[in-house]
């Protein structure tokens, strides 16, 4: 018994470094990112909003409201906000007009593909100091991951 115990133990502290080490790569990127937003004048809930409707478009804005975490009320502002600024276009459903389904508008799109685009590079930027090995083993423990968290995989 003691056996399983010292694997389970050596298995959270593992899980307990990747957290760590997970984080403190967030939170090297926060303040780029918070400085982006801050000089585009839109607001952490937009962006996900604008990310969400990027990775899903034709969504209603109430199941964009619960995928990204916001009270519809909320996310009602939200889209509205964004699409005054012409980042957002809300068409109605075909069978039923008063929903209203999203999408980006050209000018939307770009933002995301923007920010996105910087955010990556940040990324790729501390990936330099992998080897081609080790980036590989990554790649794949990372599409591990991944797969575990797909729908419908």
């Amino acid at each position: 018994m003691g056996g399983y115990g010292s694997m389970d133990d050596s298995r959270a502290a593992l899980t307990a470094r990747v957290t760590a080490l997970q984080r403190e790569l967030v939170m090297s990127q926060m303040r780029p990112q918070s400085e982006s937003l801050f000089s585009s004048g839109i607001t952490v809930a937009q962006l996900h909003t604008l990310l969400y409707v990027h990775a899903v478009p034709g969504r209603p804005t109430a199941e964009v409201a619960e995928a990204v975490g916001m009270k519809p009320n909320i996310a009602t502002g939200v889209v509205q906000r964004l699409a005054a600024r012409g980042w957002l276009a809300r068409t109605p459903d075909a069978h039923d007009g008063r929903v209203r389904r999203l999408a980006l508008t050209p000018e939307g799109a770009a933002f995301v593909e923007s920010v996105a685009g910087a955010a990556e590079q940040q990324f790729v930027d501390h990936l330099d100091v992998l080897s081609e090995d080790q980036l590989a083993q990554l790649a794949d423990m990372l599409a591990t991951i991944a797969a575990s968290i797909r729908p419908g995989d």
